[in-house]
């Protein structure tokens, strides 16, 4: 019988988990909106069923499409970027997507969340955090051109998008940081960066005080990424329970994701992420991925859809290119 085999044990139970599509319809803690959109534009590419198979079930958590008719009156006029209402707008739907998330997890399905912007992960992994009650126990590849490891008093943009990881380490506002609970969800030593390349002074100054392992772009040489990721995946193993891949789309060139609200030149190559990306999950599957940024209103849509779609394709459905692979 063929089997996947992953830190030396069959992994088919694993990957016959149902997938649940978890939307995060919240652009607000960008400086441009627009991501609120891209769970609903998502849905109607037909990612659900670009996903799913004979043997796995892939089902949407909830209607994107329905979320963000809930909440498109808010976009009409946003509050200023650092005020009360801005915040608490998207600290109710960080919220939510921790309950969702841990309403999945409790489930037995695997959580894929799918942003809006990245002020998803304050509350996504910490719903994570929650259903497992693993505070100290996950590790996190994050994958993104930013460190959002801001706070609001060093950001200079005042954007939520950019803090997420750092109310996930217990700093900043304590009513994100506190999504999860009291205790911080993650530990520095179990969170490496991948594909750096926009960081401000405080948050370098922090990534070195707090021993964050960092690739930036600068570090990766060429026919070097495979390495990187699996050097990655090695540097957080140790003392953790848990795998979770946070996936900001502005990690890759423009010319492989135009349709983000911030770009980066000098990303990553489109195909080298995805066999990096191939061969990290053949050596150990995540137990929640996330991939964000996404912006339909911007040019570009559909190939920055194309691949996103990809990434989850890898990561996710597995069968037969890793089948295929694992018995030659």
């Amino acid at each position: 019988m063929l089997t996947y085999e992953t830190n030396g044990r069959s992994a088919l139970p694993e990957l016959r988990k149902e997938i649940r599509l978890i939307p995060f319809v919240c652009g607000a803690g960008a400086q441009i909106s627009g991501t609120e959109r891209g769970p609903a534009e998502i849905k109607k590419h037909g990612l659900q069923s670009a996903l799913g198979s004979t043997w796995r079930k892939v089902a949407w958590q909830e209607d994107p499409e329905v979320l963000y008719e809930q909440q498109r009156a808010f976009y009409k006029n946003l509050p200023p970027l650092g005020s009360a209402e801005r915040k608490q707008f998207v600290l109710e739907n960080c919220r939510h997507v921790a309950e969702q998330v841990e309403l999945a997890v409790k489930s037995g399905a695997m959580p894929v969340t799918l942003g809006g912007d990245h002020s998803i992960a304050a509350g996504s992994i910490a719903g994570f955090a929650r259903a497992h009650d693993a505070h100290g126990r996950i590790g996190v590849i994050w994958i993104d051109a930013h460190a959002d490891l801001h706070t609001m008093e060093t950001s200079p943009s005042k954007t939520y998008h950019g803090m997420p990881l750092a109310s996930l380490l217990g700093l900043g506002d304590k009513d994100f940081a506190t999504i999860g609970g009291e205790n911080p969800v993650l530990k520095p030593e179990h969170v490496v960066y991948i594909g750096l390349r926009s960081t401000e002074a405080e948050e370098d100054q922090r990534i070195k005080e707090m021993g964050i392992k960092a690739f930036s772009m600068e570090d990766i040489g060429v026919d070097e990424t495979n390495d990187v990721f699996q050097e990655a995946l090695d540097s957080i193993s140790k003392d953790v329970d848990y795998l979770i891949l946070s996936i900001d789309l502005d990690a890759f060139d423009p010319l492989d994701a135009p349709a983000v609200g911030s770009p980066e030149t000098g990303g990553f190559n489109r195909e080298e992420v995805l066999q990096a990306l191939a061969l990290l999950t053949q050596k150990r599957l995540p137990d929640m991925v996330e991939v964000v940024e996404f912006n339909p209103d911007l040019p570009g849509a559909d190939k920055t859809y194309a691949l996103l779609r990809d990434i989850l394709s890898v990561t996710l459905n597995i069968p037969d290119p890793f089948i295929t692979s694992s018995a030659t």
